[in-house]
């Protein structure tokens, strides 16, 4: 007879399984949301209004929600093209704050 043991689940929300990279893109991607809604809505540039970032907070938004909600059951492939893609995307907005 033969035992077969299977990994627990890391995470069960809402009833389905979280792998742990997902629960670590979301957390990566809620990092960088963050940030990006800061310095679109809160932290601006001297002189620009509320209304001037709102189109770029909101796209950042959606595409941070989609990403995640997508993440789970995409191949492994396309899971590390889009871990790659906001990395980037990321690290260009970091840096753009270093610069100054």
């Amino acid at each position: 007879m033969t035992t077969t043991t299977t990994a627990r689940p890391a995470f069960r929300g809402a009833g389905r399984y979280r792998a742990p990279e997902a629960l670590v893109f979301f957390a990566a991607t809620a990092a960088s949301l963050v940030h990006a809604l800061d310095d679109a809505f809160v932290h601006r540039g001297a002189g620009l209004g509320l209304g001037q970032h709102a189109l770029a907070g909101t796209i950042a938004l959606v595409a941070a929600v989609v990403a995640v909600l997508a993440f789970p059951s995409l191949r492994p492939g396309l899971r590390s093209g889009l871990s790659f893609g906001f990395g980037v995307l990321a690290l260009v907005n970091g840096m753009l704050h270093v610069r100054t």
